[in-house]
């Protein structure tokens, strides 16, 4: 027993620190978020062209939402070579702008339809620059070891949706997003 925890110690004691990286952003939606992105089944606003057609169907009159998220993202690492860590890389892309959310809905057509047109995008980080200094590359080839990755993206998705919805039963409906 005891050579047992002398040797789950040292394999303990024997760990390497843990290194990660990367950013998520949230899902599109306050109630969507607030719901830890877990909204499919209750989608009852404008997201529910994302997440469900279907959900279309628990408003009734014309429906508007405007939604947006902004950010400003600086990632600095540290890159490890064979030769050890060397100088940190930062981002400096600068603010960026993330797809908004932008619906509108209405029942105008039949009660138990509802038709809606919007523009969303995904919730994601679309802009980095992590700066390599590419005339310095033949002096310093190992300065800037973050030049075998992307060192530059300047991307914004954008989906442009038309939804109908339909409730034939009382307890019972379905969507489709185009």
């Amino acid at each position: 027993m005891v050579a047992q925890v002398a040797l789950l110690a040292l394999w303990l004691g024997a760990a390497a620190p843990a290194t990660a990286g990367g950013f998520e952003h949230p899902t599109n939606g306050t109630r969507a978020l607030g719901r830890g992105g877990a909204f499919t089944a209750m989608a009852n606003d404008l997201t529910a062209m994302d997440y469900n057609p279907a959900g279309l169907l628990h408003n009734k009159g014309w429906q508007i939402m405007l939604s947006n998220n902004f950010t400003d993202f600086k990632l600095k690492f540290t890159p490890t070579t064979a030769a050890g860590r060397i100088n940190p890389v930062e981002n400096d892309a600068g603010p960026f702008l993330l797809a908004p959310v932008f619906g509108v809905s209405t029942d105008i057509l039949h009660p138990d339809v509802r038709v809606a047109l919007g523009v969303y995008g995904p919730s994601a980080y679309g802009r980095s620059t992590y700066p390599v200094d590419w005339d310095r590359l033949d002096e310093e080839p190992g300065a800037f070891p973050h030049r075998y990755m992307l060192t530059e993206t300047d991307i914004m998705l954008v989906y442009y949706t038309a939804s109908v919805a339909w409730q034939p039963f009382d307890m019972w409906g379905v969507g489709l997003s185009l």
